[in-house]
């Protein structure tokens, strides 16, 4: 049976690369290309993110004051 090499004491672990995930498709599209200005972009991903997320929890919503209280 063949056994595992065991690392010896002074080798250092290779970490993994994380892999950081873009807020939105603009800023990773300027990660990318440098050249790229996000702030010459509207996010709409986000804005309509946002839109949907009142949409989907308006109870939430209310709690954390984006929303008036309906009367």
């Amino acid at each position: 049976m063949n056994k595992p090499e065991l690392q010896s004491a002074q080798e250092p672990k290779q970490e993994p690369k994380q892999r950081r995930w873009s807020v939105n498709d603009i800023a990773g599209l300027a990660r990318s290309l440098p050249e790229i200005d996000p702030s010459k972009y509207v996010d709409e991903q986000a804005e309509h993110a946002y839109a949907h997320a009142l949409v989907k929890w308006p109870v939430m919503a209310r709690l954390m004051g984006l929303v008036k209280e309906p009367r």
